[in-house]
This record gives C-alpha cells, structure tokens and sequence, in this order.
C-alpha cells in the first residue's frame, strides 16, 4: 500500500480571529499531526517565523530574493517534518510572502490553506483594547502598515480616524487579501483553499464538517474534541459608547473584501511580483 500523500497546513487570518482556538481544534483532532500555533520570540523570528525585514521587504518591494531565501529555508524544514500532518497556525505566515514560495513544497507535501474570519468588528474591537496599532514596531512585525505601496484597500480615510480606523483597515486588508489570494491559487494543482469563519467551528457539527473537509476523513460531531475558548482579551478598556462609534466607523468605512481583492487581481496588480 502507497504511504499517504504528506500534507501542510497554514492559515491566513488577521489574528485576534481564533488562531489558537483552531490549532488546539487540530491538534485534538488530526491524527499523525504536528501541530504549532504562531512561533515567536529570538529561536523563532527570521527561522520559522518571518522577521520585520522579511515583513516589510515583501508588502513593500514584493518576493525578492531576501524573501524567497527565508522562505526555502523555513519550508524545506517543514517538508522534512516526519508527520503526516504538518500544521502551523499563524497570522504571521501569509503576510510576509508565505503563499508565493509555497512551490518549495512541491513534491514533498500538498498544502492547504485555511482563509479564517471572523465578525470583523470583534477583530478590530480586540485590536483596540489591546492597543496594538499605537506604533509602527507592532506594526511593521506583526500586522500591516496601512502606509505600505502594496496594498489592496486604500487606507487613506481609515488613517483619518487614528488607532481605530487602522485597525479596521488591517482587518478589512487582511480579508481582501484572502479574496486576491483565492483567485491566485485557483489553478493552483497542488495548493487547496479552505475559507471557514470563526463562529462556524464552535459547534460539533460545524467542526466536524470543516475538518471533514479538510482531511478527507469523516468526523461525526459526536467524535469531535472541542477546546474551550481560547487567548480571550483580558481586559476592555474602553466604555460601551466608545465601542458603538467604533461599530458606526466599520460600518462607515468598510469596504467588501471579497469585491476589493477580485478586482485587484483581476486589475493584474500582484503583491509578490517585483516591479521591473
């Protein structure tokens, strides 16, 4: 009998959206999986997780050579894992040039990639309570600067409303990347994309079926190990009206995602791409 085909996991979501959730849904659930959420700190940046260079390299000038070396030395490393099933669940991963390098997997382990939302409001309402669009450290390392020339929603009239319009535009770029990145793969033959929205995996039969999906094996939602919630913010620091002109901006500034990232690529614009 052949040995199963090896497989990868990887996840492109803003964060704040149940990334820890759903590594510990498939580190419960898969068989024969190693299974990471975001690794972070010295062992990890610029190895296994890109750094600020990487970051800022790739939404700024695209997948040049500085990008595509960091990528074949950490995914040549996720290949040679011994698991089956190779799965890291992080927000860092797709940002920073993860899905233009994923051919260094070719012929070692098929890849799936899992788009995760999430309310858009509870995205960025979670964002602002944590205060991590204050400075352009956070920014540059582990989200996206709204400054930066590649870019698929304009973020002009969402920098006009400070810390909370950018933290909407993060959230609602992040979603039109999604949509761009949908389109990109859709020939892709050995790269499968799987969109699931937060909300719709805290039920069994909701897990169930998305991990049915994903594997190919059959879940009953009887035989489904659900985590209880996961990484909850701490703290709310702000009243409940600042909170209702927060949900009145996104109201007031969002734009589709999926509309927004369909006709970037369609339009021919590709963020990996280095401009001649």
């Amino acid at each position: 009998m052949a040995e199963p085909i090896k497989q990868a996991i990887y996840t492109l979501t803003p964060g704040r959206s149940g990334t820890v959730y759903l590594a510990e849904l498939l580190k419960q659930n898969l068989p024969d999986a190693l299974v990471y959420h975001e690794r972070t700190g010295f062992p990890h940046f610029g190895v296994n997780t890109p750094d600020a260079s990487h970051a800022t390299t790739f939404n700024h000038v695209g997948n040049v050579n500085l990008v595509k070396e960091f990528w074949r030395n950490k995914l040549a490393r996720d290949a040679m894992e011994n698991p089956r099933w190779f799965v890291e669940i992080s927000h860092h991963l797709a940002k920073a040039g993860l899905i233009e390098n994923l051919d260094a997997l070719t012929g070692h382990r098929n890849t799936k990639l899992i788009f995760l939302r999430r309310d858009p409001f509870k995205v960025a309402w979670s964002y602002i309570n944590r205060f991590e669009f204050i400075n352009n450290g956070y920014t540059w390392l582990f989200s996206l600067d709204p400054a930066y020339p590649r870019r698929i929603v304009d973020s002009t009239e969402y920098c006009k409303q400070g810390v909370f319009g950018r933290s909407i535009w993060y959230v609602n770029e992040v979603y039109a990347r999604q949509a761009y990145y949908q389109k990109l793969l859709a020939t892709a033959e050995s790269v499968s994309v799987y969109p699931v929205h937060l909300e719709n995996i805290v039920e069994p039969a909701g897990a169930a079926n998305f991990i049915t999906n994903l594997t190919g094996i059959n879940y009953e939602p009887q035989t489904i190990n659900l985590p209880s919630p996961q990484n909850a913010a701490p703290q709310i620091f702000f009243d409940d009206k600042v909170k209702q002109n927060v949900k009145a901006l996104l109201e007031n500034l969002w734009q589709d995602p999926d509309s927004a990232g369909a006709d970037y690529f369609n339009a021919g614009h590709r963020l990996g791409e280095p401009q001649a």
